[in-house]
């Protein structure tokens, strides 16, 4: 009757009185409708505040059955790369169930917040005396209660700090990450190529030969340059002969019969390339094959336990390549 719901909900095993229920299946009914019933709440309370159902699924997807209770406690959980909303969503959240402005919570979710937007402009981390500044402005708090928010995010292993000099900067874990794993790998690689530097005149001159050029001695260092070393970077101005220096270094390396990948980050930038050298080039995330099954973060089929099967990558436009995808490529 009436009580069906409620007895579904709070006292399953009386459905086992229903000829042809078990103890288990009453169990997994209740189970199966908690779920239907806590995921309605979850999406009517978050609906309140304009926040859609499709977020309100990636909610209960983390938290399950203890959603509600969660985002009420700290309805900051919701501001994350993961779920994404707005900070100024979680923050009227906060207000209605009484959270005071001054939580240590809703300090580190600013700062996380300030600290996602800089990354979004080309800023891998802050240094600290700007992130608090921005912090006070952006809550309309005192200084030492944002360094009582920061030092939370710390000892949680939210953020990350990092001293150079006399210079304190801070991070958001996944760019601290990045940066670090990038100057491990880019310094093992360069100690492993030192001494290795061979004189390749007579093969560069052989690739004038060829291809009916006359490499500048600057053109020629740098050729010399990418071919003796596990790294290196050809930078120069437009006009001063980067193409033609490629293009030299691509000859060679078919000459030693090593295998090329080139790739750009952008698709536009890949065509031209493909278009000034002649051979095939792919935007680095087809190169590193994006996984497209993974809808909630950038990741990838090739990496350390998948490498790339080629003996050279030549990247063009590095300096358009972000942190996080420089840490994939490595």
């Amino acid at each position: 009757g009436e009580d069906s719901l409620d007895i579904i909900e709070n006292a399953p095993l009386r459905l086992a009185e229903l000829k042809g229920v078990t103890s288990d299946k009453a169990l997994y009914i209740s189970s199966e409708y908690r779920k239907l019933s806590g995921i309605k709440n979850v999406i009517e309370f978050l609906q309140r505040f304009g926040i859609g159902p499709a977020s309100a699924a990636l909610v209960w997807k983390k938290y399950d059955v203890s959603s509600l209770l969660f985002i009420k406690e700290n309805p900051y959980i919701l501001c994350d790369d993961e779920l994404g909303v707005d900070f100024e969503q979680a923050d009227e959240i906060a207000r209605s169930e009484g959270i005071s402005v001054d939580s240590v919570n809703r300090v580190i979710a600013a700062m996380m917040y300030i600290l996602r937007e800089n990354a979004a402009a080309g800023h891998s981390c802050l240094p600290v005396k700007r992130a608090v500044d921005a912090a006070e402005r952006f809550l309309a708090l005192g200084g030492e209660t944002i360094h009582r928010g920061i030092d939370e995010a710390l000892k949680n292993g939210q953020l990350k700090i990092l001293d150079i000099g006399e210079k304190r900067y801070i991070y958001l874990n996944e760019y601290y990450r990045a940066e670090k794993y990038i100057s491990e790998k880019l310094t093992e690689m360069l100690k492993t190529s030192a001494g290795n530097v061979k004189d390749l005149s007579e093969e560069i001159a052989g690739v004038e030969f060829a291809l009916d050029i006359e490499f500048e001695t600057l053109q020629k260092a740098a050729i010399n340059g990418c071919l003796g070393n596990r790294l290196f970077i050809l930078t120069g101005g437009p006009g001063t002969g980067k193409t033609t220096t490629l293009n030299g270094v691509i000859q060679l390396l078919k000459k030693h019969k090593k295998s090329i990948s080139l790739a750009a980050p952008t698709g536009r930038a890949a065509k031209r390339m493909s278009e000034v050298t002649g051979e095939n080039a792919r935007t680095i995330h087809r190169l590193l094959e994006v996984d497209c099954t993974d809808k909630e973060r950038l990741s990838f089929k090739r990496n350390e336990k998948n490498p790339l099967r080629a003996d050279v990558i030549i990247v063009d436009e590095m300096s358009m390549v972000d942190v996080l995808l420089f840490e994939a490529l490595l």
